[in-house]
């Protein structure tokens, strides 16, 4: 393996292994962010039964809220606001406002993660990025994922 190659498996693998632990990441304004790639990988070791459910559960929660009177007002606004009506859409807003003081737009969230959701963050698709930066190198190496595997875990990983 050439020093470059090297150096990009190595650069590679150590992002893999920063998304795979780490619970907060770095903004680039030096803020910190939640890592939702943990909760993904935990959420795809969950038996298939249990995230179907989960999965479920989500599908429930995002049609009743498409049944909820909140959503018809941001229907409603979204409309107005596309046909320049500014009144309509400034008292639509209104509306929502006193909805909101009165808690009459809450349903709850379900448990778990929403998975079809969160997959397509920008981190999740980079450390997706990344786990298939080093499977290419080590199929181009000839190693053998099981091989390569054994050997990151033993310590004797370049």
């Amino acid at each position: 393996m050439n020093t470059e190659t090297r150096k990009k498996k190595e650069r590679a693998e150590k992002e893999v292994k920063k998304y795979e632990t780490a619970d907060k990441l770095f903004n680039p304004d030096g803020s910190l962010r939640p890592n939702i790639v943990k909760p993904i990988l935990d959420f795809q070791r969950l038996p298939k039964e249990e995230q179907q459910a989960i999965k479920d559960e989500w599908n429930d929660y995002y049609e009743k809220v498409t049944y909820t009177p909140a959503y018809k007002r941001f229907i409603l606004q979204k409309e107005a606001m596309k046909n320049g009506d500014l009144a309509k859409v400034k008292d639509i807003a209104i509306e929502a406002r006193k909805a909101l003081k009165e808690g009459k737009t809450h349903i709850p969230k379900p448990r778990g993660l929403d998975y079809e959701t969160v997959v397509m963050d920008p981190d999740w698709l980079r450390y997706l990025y990344f786990k298939r930066v080093v499977k290419n190198i080590n199929e181009e190496e000839g190693l053998d994922p099981y091989d390569a595997a054994k050997e990151i875990f033993n310590g004797n990983g370049s």
